[in-house]
């Protein structure tokens, strides 16, 4: 079935060279989805931690694409790339991009819907986290999108304690202060082929998930 298996690095290259046609694979995956046609589209991101030295970073072939970022959720600095999403109320990813950490987080996703502004639809709702407040991303998404931009407010409610903080381990300490290194320039072509393999899994089992 399979004459010809390749190593890894003719793997590497031939993910790399299939990086657009990867690209619409995931769009066509999603298009076949139900959920593609819902009118709420969920924006956010999330650190993806690829070095926890120094002297790893520095020896890293990343370096340059890669940077050090600071993870609010998780209050802690990470080096490595943040994943921009904008995924459909199910999670089925519709947009997506690596950054480099330094840059904004409003400033990526405005980057990210502004090139592929066809996939959203005029009338759609954008619910995004605090992170992307901001009265810049909000005009550009009301006026040149067409959509409406709902977020939480920026002064939470003190009658309110983040779950976050009330969680514990085994030992009753709080998770959110513990370390998560073992548990887990902007948009590198390089990268592109092989975080969108990844996706492309994502999206497929997703899609399913939903036929069963």
């Amino acid at each position: 079935m399979f004459p010809y298996l390749p190593c890894q690095d003719g793997y590497n290259k031939r993910m790399r060279k299939a990086g657009p046609l990867l690209a619409l694979v995931m769009r066509h995956l999603a298009t076949r989805t139900p959920s593609w046609h819902d009118n709420l589209r969920l924006i956010d991101s999330t650190p993806i931690p690829c070095a926890a030295s120094r002297e790893t970073a520095k020896r890293s072939e990343l370096a340059g694409d890669a940077g050090y970022g600071y993870c609010a959720s998780h209050s802690r600095f990470f080096w490595g790339f943040r994943l921009c999403l904008v995924c459909s109320g199910d999670g089925l990813p519709v947009i997506w991009g690596l950054a480099n950490p330094k840059l904004g987080e409003r400033e990526v996703m405005t980057a990210l819907l502004e090139a592929d502004h066809d996939l959203v639809q005029t009338g759609q709702v954008l619910l995004g986290d605090k992170g992307f407040a901001g009265r810049e991303f909000e005009t550009f998404v009301t006026e040149q999108l067409g959509a409406h931009f709902v977020r939480p407010d920026r002064t939470p409610d003190r009658r309110l304690r983040p779950r976050r903080t009330t969680t514990t381990g085994p030992d009753h300490r709080d998770l959110a202060q513990l370390d998560h290194r073992r548990t887990r320039q902007a948009f590198p072509d390089r990268l592109r082929p092989l975080k969108t393999q990844g996706i492309n899994h994502l999206v497929s089992c997703a899609r399913n998930s939903l036929k069963i």
